[in-house]
């Protein structure tokens, strides 16, 4: 069974391994004055991966190509596959 939320780690690659999160507003219905990763809930049958690009082309205007994404799924620290 697959989570009902999905969310990506963005980070850049460098020397530095930089991440990039997101400052949650005050009006926030989940995580409200928090840091959070990238994503959201999937839509009824849809992937992960695909969950992943929708949620970040709609919160940041930018489309992640999923062929360049590291897969991973981790509930409660453990890994599971996709």
């Amino acid at each position: 069974m697959l989570p009902p939320y999905c969310c990506v780690i963005l980070r850049d690659g460098s020397q530095t391994e930089r991440i990039f999160v997101e400052q949650r507003g005050a009006d926030a219905d989940v995580a409200a004055n928090t840091l959070t990763c990238w994503g959201g809930k999937r839509e009824p049958r849809e992937a992960p991966l695909t969950c992943i690009v929708r949620e970040c082309t709609e919160e940041m205007g930018w489309a992640p190509h999923a062929d360049t994404l590291e897969r991973g799924c981790f509930v409660a620290g453990v890994r599971r596959g996709l």
